[in-house]
């Protein structure tokens, strides 16, 4: 079938509302959603244009939207509709919109991200994939109904004058990063965002967070979500910055083969968030090979599998100055300080061989001053005071197994 609209109260997984239509005369329903495939192949998407007949929708406009509870809040309430109107609607309108018991988020299939194509999400100004507040004419979207007696309506207020593509970039906001996936010709296959919010928790926020959806199974192409409490999420919301906080990976890849990690929005990020956060470690850790990253210096990881499920390797670990990242082997490794009058001297016990690279930066977290020590053997070592201005500062030591801050007074 070259068709299907979606079936909110089909039982299970998400991806068991998908339903072909029973005969070519059923009727095209306005304010539903559907999916069409055109293009050239499965894998490619081209503009096509498509005549209409009948009367302009105006006015007001109410969503045929139903919520099934089956028991999985993450499954259920997807209603797949679709913008009524012959012009761009605005999802964060001020005024227009009813939303009773509906989630903030938004989801769209976007045909030209990556191979295969996935969805592009967006919520409380972050998207991901390409997902925006701006929904075209004749654009298919996903919203998620959260309670019985759902309601979503529209007036001609939320209607907009600009005409953005059918994939508009959301508006900037400095409080989240995102993680992308690209295949090994650096091809854009999937991303996700990690945000800081005064309301964010480690739960489900219907208001901050958006779901990564499982891919159509008539799609095949990879993904990448953040997890917490066993979610995977294309927008992850956390609460402020307070203590370590680790934040697993889930990849689902289409083959085996080599990859890559990319980590944009993190400078901009620590420059406007609050001083806790600025003075953070931000790394990733990957448990298999037992290596961490230091994703300020850093902005990309590469790396290889056989494997097409990833859940385990993974996690992103942001750590308060002064904390240090637990040991990933069963090499011991320790840092100290040691401070006197003068200056300060570090002092490493290293149970193996380490590249080691050290970081000085101020207290807003700006770095002013970096040194690649360069490889030292196992064992104890010494490294000296190095000369510079008195006042408060923030030292970062890098071994590639352990990563430390320390705040020193000269």
């Amino acid at each position: 079938m070259s068709v299907y609209s979606y079936n909110e109260t089909a039982p299970g997984a998400f991806n068991n509302g998908l339903t072909p239509p029973t005969n070519a005369s059923n009727i095209v329903n306005p304010g539903q959603g559907y999916w069409v495939f055109v293009g050239t192949s499965p894998t490619t998407a081209t503009n096509i244009t498509v005549d209409v007949t009948g009367a302009i929708t105006s006015g007001d406009f109410s969503f045929p939207v139903t919520y099934t509870n089956s028991g999985t809040p993450s499954a259920d309430g997807w209603n797949m509709v679709a913008n009524p109107y012959p012009s761009t609607i605005d999802w964060d309108a001020p005024t227009g919109w009813t939303k009773t018991n509906f989630d903030d988020a938004v989801y769209i299939w976007n045909a030209e991200l990556g191979v295969s194509g996935g969805y592009a999400t967006y919520i409380a100004g972050v998207g991901t994939g390409g997902g925006s507040r701006y929904i075209p004419h004749s654009q298919a979207f996903y919203a998620i109904a959260n309670a019985g007696s759902p309601v979503l309506e529209c007036s001609e207020d939320v209607k907009v004058s600009n005409n953005p593509s059918f994939m508009r970039n959301a508006p900037v906001d400095n409080n989240f990063f995102h993680v992308d996936l690209f295949n090994a010709n650096h091809l854009l296959l999937d991303e996700a965002a990690i945000r800081f919010h005064e309301k964010g928790t480690a739960n489900y926020d219907k208001e901050l967070d958006a779901y990564k959806p499982e891919l159509p199974g008539f799609v095949q192409g990879s993904t990448i979500s953040s997890v917490s409490n066993g979610i995977n999420y294309s927008v992850n919301t956390l609460g402020e910055f307070t203590q370590a906080t680790i934040i697993p990976l889930n990849l689902k890849l289409e083959e085996s083969g080599k990859y890559e990690l990319g980590f944009s929005g993190i400078q901009t990020l620590l420059q406007e968030a609050a001083l806790t956060l600025s003075n953070a470690s931000i790394v990733l850790v990957d448990k298999q090979l037992n290596t961490i990253s230091d994703l300020r210096a850093n902005s990309s990881y590469v790396f290889s599998t056989n494997e097409k499920n990833i859940d385990q390797r993974f996690e992103i670990r942001i750590l308060p100055a002064g904390d240090a990242i637990q040991s990933i082997s069963n090499s011991v490794e320790t840092i100290q300080l040691i401070q006197d009058g003068s200056g300060f001297q570090l002092l490493f016990n290293l149970a193996e061989k380490a590249n080691v690279t050290i970081e000085i930066m101020n207290a807003l977290g700006q770095t002013f001053a970096s040194e690649q020590i360069g490889q030292i053997e196992k064992g104890n070592h010494r490294i000296e005071d190095r000369d510079f201005a008195q006042g408060a500062y923030l030292i970062r030591v890098n071994t590639g197994k352990e990563l430390k801050v320390f705040k020193v007074k000269q």
